[in-house]
């Protein structure tokens, strides 16, 4: 199970059949899907995900040198 906050990004790799991405980072996400075989995406909003908020929040504020 993959969990992602950002919304277009999931709508993206769930219609993987119907996009033929130029994006080179769209390609590489869907070479390294297709290793792991069985997969399943959803859209997790980051403010139901708490772990995952405060770790972006560290991430942004030591960018910032907060």
């Amino acid at each position: 199970m993959i969990q992602a906050h950002n919304l277009e990004v999931v709508k993206i790799i769930q219609e993987r059949q119907k996009v033929n991405s130029n994006s080179a980072l769209v390609r590489r996400i869907f070479q390294l899907l297709q290793l792991v075989g069985f997969w399943r995406i959803q859209h997790f909003p980051r403010e139901e995900n708490r772990v995952a908020d405060s770790l972006a929040k560290m991430v942004s504020e030591k960018k910032d040198g907060v």
